[in-house]
């Protein structure tokens, strides 16, 4: 490996050669757990020059498996080398591309193309008109009415205050304020029906489907008391016994 300069890329010989090295060294800072077993009797070594061998060190369960899924992904061996998670540029990229519009189906259909080329003369024509009723609807029925109450409730509290010279109580306003809510949900959904060509009597389902659901509470008995109790008697005054 090229340790002197950095910008210099390394052989691969070179990597297998600094990944054995970090490898004993990973090794050699794992603590081992061995059991400890009674050593057989040694027998007295042959004559002629001694041979040193070198005891090969047994790995655990935990580093044998580590070093199993590591070389299973193609990583290096060693513990030293990490993956570090992806940035969130990376992340943000594949995304977009997963969202990325799907390129249109090719079509030899004649048919198709007719009415492709001629739906794109009809369409601007056909959405004129429905821009404009949407449009005017807004700036005439609902702006003008919820500029002008905005307005009114913010000058008659300051009136009020500056003639008093105290505060004053705001809930008739807010009040006032709720049921112009209200009546614009009904003012839209009239406007909807008509624009979607819809029955009058739709209006009051289209409020209520924007409406939020409440949750209802049931505060029922116990289970256990639902169960039919047994029958209790009475004695008649002739002695008789009678079950409710």
């Amino acid at each position: 490996m090229n340790e002197g300069n950095p910008l210099v890329l390394s052989t691969v010989e070179d990597e297998q050669a600094h990944d054995d090295l970090l490898l004993a060294l990973t090794s050699i800072a794992t603590p081992m757990k061995t059991q400890s077993k009674v050593a057989p009797a040694r027998t007295p070594p042959p004559a002629g020059p001694r041979v040193i061998r070198k005891k090969k060190r047994v790995q655990t369960p935990q580093e044998r498996r580590i070093e199993h899924e590591l070389a299973s992904e193609g990583r290096h061996r060693s513990r030293f080398f990490f993956s570090p998670t992806k940035s969130f540029a990376d992340q943000v990229t594949e995304a977009r591309a997963a969202l990325a519009p799907e390129p249109p189906i090719p079509t030899d259909n004649a048919e198709i193309d007719e009415r492709v080329s001629g739906y794109i003369d009809e369409l601007p024509q056909a959405m004129e008109s429905k821009i404009t009723a949407v449009r005017e609807f807004f700036l005439n029925e609902v702006a003008p009415k919820d500029f002008a109450m905005q307005a009114a409730i913010a000058q008659s509290i300051e009136i009020l205050q500056k003639t008093l010279n105290a505060g004053i109580s705001q809930e008739s306003h807010m009040q006032f304020k709720r049921m112009v809510d209200r009546a614009r949900l009904y003012k839209m959904a009239e406007f909807v029906v008509g624009y979607m060509g819809l029955p009058k009597a739709m209006a009051k389902t289209l409020v209520q489907s924007i409406e939020p659901q409440r949750e209802v509470l049931f505060m029922g008995a116990n289970p256990a008391d639902d169960r039919r109790r047994p029958a209790q008697k009475q004695v008649k005054p002739n002695g008789q016994q009678q079950e409710d």
